[in-house]
């Protein structure tokens, strides 16, 4: 009885979790019970990350840590988690650097021609070499293009423009097709193997670009028929660029892979800013695999210690070129729950660098993610599941999106849970530019408390339903598009994106780029909050929105939206703007069966009966004028903005009987309000005229009293009128990211961009 007393209470004490390391000192034939090699040099941490995981599963991975310390650690073929590894942590030991790259360091290299150097792939073990990136020195690099990248003008710089008569962007042509791309006699080139060469190129809309193989090129008619259709037409004065032909490696920073001999040219670039003062010389490589600066000291290829624009310094930096093998760096996948990567730093692959597909409660956090991506590649991308985080970490140059959310049920509007929390996120969308910071999908998925800047496109881009997005601050986005805004979505089938809350964030400095006639414009046709294409249910709360070009707000045929309690400021042409449809219109007659599909799939659903208006069917929709906008409610607002050119309102095929404004406080700087509801060859006050036909009749014209408008503080002095018509102050010490364990940074050194070099024409 003693004896089994014993037995019993042993078995019922907690068993201590288990730790392993993973150092590249380590050997695979160590215990991994040690963080470093002992004197002995018998025992230690593990080599790999996959003889590590192979181990803790054999002991039941959950509550177990893998602790991973600094250094460069190579998966050319990525690395997959499952089930059977749930509740398991993977870090970085006590503050270090763990670098995990999707691919192989090459340091073969041997001089080629001039500044350019050579490498052989296939006598460092590579076979049939294919990729459409290399990193050195903390950078991806540039495919050899013509013409070349400008780098005081990144932008607006480096561009061919199609030949031919301008022709609008919203005019149809006959006949047209998007596969030909007809370029100046002045850009005509020669290359040994044009069905390389490749057109990155923005079709005819420039919403977003394509990248093509030439299948042929007519040198007299100057005209190059791509392998495949591009998403629109080419158009004469649109821009692109050649990439990909060796003739073309004519610049630092340029490379190109010839897969007949698998061969690596690379000609190293210009040192980054840290280097000696004045100095201009590339990188060379010196023998026993160094990198030099000419004249400067050397960095050594064996590790990757790296901020996202280069080496920290010239003689500290420890600089290499790596090209990536596979799409996913890490894979976790269906079933596995409660996994964690905190720490890491994630580098170089094709696709995204780490997925999670069908998983539960697991967490991406504090993780770097940079230099990741071809077209199709994001940072994290977390696929259906439920109550997965993506959060606290430092996101960018990645080839599409930063971070993709996805899950949930539709007919039951049961949410999936899943998070981007407190993420810094820039320069997305290397390749793809319609890459955004979040795209989020699906149902109760959120993106909470994020910063996010320099996009080629929106900051934000969502479709579903009960999303949230709430916190964020969101600046210097559109760099590259035009038609766009701060976050964006549409509702072409009736139920997008109802139910969402956009609430608590700060957009600001919305720029756009586009063009009229031949000349290119920044800032261009852009809006804040840009609910698009019948749009509907959707609540716009507590957001302060600044300079943003075209409007704060934009209602495309929007429906029974809320938009309270904002703060629109600066906007260039108007401060909000309604744009609605008619049954004769085009886009309502097109999307019209995809809206009856949509309502017809959810009106019926239970957890849809509680949804704003779902009582009205899309037949039903057409209001006795014809116009379709209805439900929308624009109250306790403040507006206020200083262009004596810009409008207050600017609206078409609206029914202000269906469509409300009251309780805001506007403010033109003491100059008038347009709205617009003066005829032609009227005379007198406009806005007393919109005021006189029912609208804002409980709203005043004033000064708001922001605390300090000059540098962007937009709290309200005690005395501000918008407070006595129910404004309630917006939490602004709340938006943006916040000091967390689970933050990569803090505080978060915001990388220079537009901000700082403005766009220049």
């Amino acid at each position: 009885m003693f004896r089994t007393t014993i037995i019993l209470t042993l078995l019922s004490l907690p068993v201590a979790a288990a730790n392993f390391y993973v150092s590249p000192d380590g050997d695979d034939k160590f215990s991994g019970s040690l963080p470093s090699v002992n004197a002995a040099k018998s025992d230690g941490p593990f080599l790999t990350l996959q003889h590590a995981r192979d181990q803790l599963r054999k002991i039941k991975p959950a509550g177990n840590t893998v602790f991973l310390r600094a250094g460069v650690y190579e998966l050319p073929a990525g690395i997959q988690f499952g089930p059977e590894d749930s509740g398991a942590t993977w870090r970085n030991y006590q503050g270090e650097t763990p670098v995990l790259i999707g691919g192989r360091r090459i340091s073969n290299f041997t001089p080629h021609q001039g500044q350019i150097l050579k490498a052989d792939l296939a006598a460092a073990g590579l076979k049939n070499p294919a990729f459409k990136q290399i990193i050195f020195a903390g950078a991806r690099q540039h495919l050899a293009r013509y013409p070349n990248y400008d780098e005081n003008n990144p932008y607006g710089g480096g561009w061919a423009y199609a030949d031919g008569k301008i022709v609008g962007i919203y005019q149809e042509v006959p006949g047209e097709n998007k596969h030909t791309l007809v370029y100046k006699p002045t850009d005509a080139r020669t290359w040994a193997h044009p069905e390389e060469v490749e057109v990155f190129v923005f079709p005819r809309y420039n919403w977003w670009n394509n990248v093509e193989r030439i299948a042929s090129i007519d040198p007299a008619t100057h005209t190059a028929t791509l392998a495949k259709d591009c998403s629109y037409a080419i158009r004469p004065a649109d821009r692109y660029y050649f990439q990909n032909a060796l003739e073309e490696l004519d610049a630092p920073g340029e490379w190109y892979l010839d897969k007949r001999t698998s061969t690596l040219y690379f000609w190293p670039p210009v040192p980054p800013v840290s280097s000696p003062a004045g100095s201009k010389s590339a990188w060379e490589l010196k023998p026993g695999g160094q990198w030099q600066q000419a004249g400067g000291a050397t960095a050594n290829t064996t590790a990757a210690q790296t901020t996202d624009h280069g080496p920290r310094t010239t003689d500290s930096a420890k600089a290499t070129v790596s090209i990536p093998t596979t799409r996913t760096i890490l894979q976790i996948t269906s079933g596995t729950t409660d996994l964690t990567l905190r720490g890491l730093t994630f580098e170089c692959s094709e696709g995204t660098a780490v997925t999670l597909q069908k998983t539960t409660r697991c967490t991406v956090a504090a993780c770097t993610i940079r230099n990741v991506g071809d077209y199709n590649g994001s940072g994290v991308t977390v696929s259906d599941g439920s109550n997965n985080r993506v959060a606290g970490c430092d996101i960018s140059f990645t080839g599409s999106h930063g971070i993709g959310l996805s899950g949930g049920d539709r007919p039951t509007l049961t949410p999936a849970n899943n998070v981007a929390d407190n993420n810094y996120i820039h320069h997305v969308g290397v390749f793809y530019k319609q890459g955004v910071g979040v795209s989020m999908n699906g149902v109760g998925n959120a993106a909470t408390h994020n910063l996010i800047h320099d996009t080629p496109r929106m900051g934000i881009m969502f479709s579903g339903n009960n999303l949230l997005l709430e916190y964020n601050e969101i600046r210097h986005a559109n760099l590259e598009t035009e038609d766009t805004g701060a976050v964006y979505t549409g509702g072409r089938d009736w139920i997008s994106s109802r139910g969402t809350v956009i609430r608590y964030n700060y957009f600001h400095d919305i720029l756009g780029y586009g063009r009229e006639g031949t000349k290119w414009l920044s800032p261009y046709f852009a809006w804040g909050v840009y609910l698009d294409d019948n749009t509907g249910g959707v609540d716009v709360i507590g957001n302060i929105v600044v300079r943003a070009h075209r409007a704060g707000l934009h209602l495309h045929n929007g429906r029974d939206n809320l938009i309270e309690n904002n703060i629109f400021v600066d906007s260039s042409q108007q401060q909000f703007e309604y744009s609605g449809w008619t049954d004769a219109s085009r886009m309502w007659k097109d999307h019209f069966p995809t809206m009856v599909k949509g309502y017809e799939s959810v009106f019926n659903q239970p957890a849809w009966k509680n949804m704003r208006h779902m009582e009205l069917a899309p037949k039903d929709a057409p209001l006795p004028d014809k116009t379709i906008m209805a439900g929308n409610v624009f109250q306790r607002n403040i507006v206020a903005y200083h262009d004596p050119k810009a409008k207050l309102f600017r609206g078409g095929n609206v029914n202000f009987a269906y469509n409300t404004f009251d309780n805001n406080v506007y403010f033109h700087a003491g100059l008038p309000l347009i709205t617009g509801t003066l005829k032609k060859g009227e005379t007198g006050d406009d806005f007393a005229a919109w005021q006189k036909a029912g609208r804002d009749t409980h709203s005043l014209v004033a000064d708001p009293l922001f605390v300090d408008a000059a540098k962007d503080d937009y709290r309200l002095e005690p005395e501000s009128v918008a407070l006595k018509l129910g404004f309630k102050p917006i939490p602004v010490e709340k938006i943006g990211p916040y000091k967390d364990e689970l933050r990569a940074t803090w505080p978060i050194k915001q990388a220079e961009g537009a901000r700082e070099k403005p766009l220049s024409q």
